[in-house]
């Protein structure tokens, strides 16, 4: 069976802005193109970029796995629209953010695998130190220790179906619960962030350079267009490896 990628962009600035060669949105992408998987994507894209992206995924080689949808949608429309277009051979999804361009590889795994037991999987991270909200501390002792979820998310089509059909401005986290879902936690990855300026963008450069034999990594299709892209997805075993230099 093959693995659905959705990934969701909501900001047309970010999601465009260049990043180790290629648009965020792309380098995001690749994030989700796992080792020994069959992956079909969809990227739902604002309507001034998706033109854009769609020529990006073309030029890394990428235009027969990815479908880009331009869209002015809310969020749960969007992702209804980009299910419905993934393959009927797609059994589990990745819902990711198009501005996180930085996941390991190991950790997009660990989601993948958990959402295939379950039904539904998320990375988490725990909060530390004291919240507020509106001035108010935030306690939640019964609710035990605060996470604060990741994407990418994962879920088995059938689940993810459930979901699509409660999602509203509550999130995909609170869908799952309202639909019965079960939601496993795994860990999360405090370098997997949204990249929306260029600050971000600095700290991004700063964690590629420490961490780069951990993140899938593409690079643009040859000129001759009769080879694909070039496509590096470190598996659980290679993490140590070193990234060699794009092919001549």
């Amino acid at each position: 069976m093959a693995v659905g990628s959705i990934l969701l962009a909501d900001d047309a600035d970010a999601v465009a802005r260049p990043m180790l060669g290629a648009p965020v949105g792309i380098r995001a992408l690749a994030a989700t193109l796992l080792p020994r998987q069959e992956v079909h994507a969809v990227m739902v894209a604002p309507l001034p970029v998706h033109e854009l992206l769609r020529k990006e995924a073309d030029r890394f080689g990428l235009s027969e796995l990815i479908d880009v949808l331009p869209s002015s949608l809310h969020a749960a429309e969007a992702l209804a629209a980009a299910l419905a277009r993934l393959p009927a051979d797609v059994d589990a999804v990745l819902v990711h953010d198009a501005l996180v361009a930085l996941c390991p590889t190991a950790m997009v795994l660990r989601v993948l695998n958990a959402a295939r037991v379950s039904g539904a999987a998320c990375p988490v991270l725990p909060l530390r130190g004291e919240i507020f909200v509106d001035g108010e501390e935030l306690r939640t002792p019964q609710a035990g220790p605060l996470c604060l979820a990741q994407p990418p998310m994962a879920f088995t089509r059938t689940s993810l179906q459930k979901v699509v059909e409660r999602a509203g401005t509550a999130g995909l986290a609170a869908a799952a619960l309202e639909a019965g879902v079960t939601l496993a936690r795994v860990e999360g990855d405090r370098d997997a962030f949204r990249v929306k300026d260029g600050a971000d963008l600095t700290r991004a450069l700063e964690v590629w350079g420490r961490r780069a034999p951990e993140f899938a990594f593409i690079w643009p299709r040859p000129s001759t267009r009769e080879e694909e892209a070039t496509i590096i997805t470190p598996g659980p075993s290679e993490l140590n490896v070193t990234i060699p230099e794009r092919p001549a």
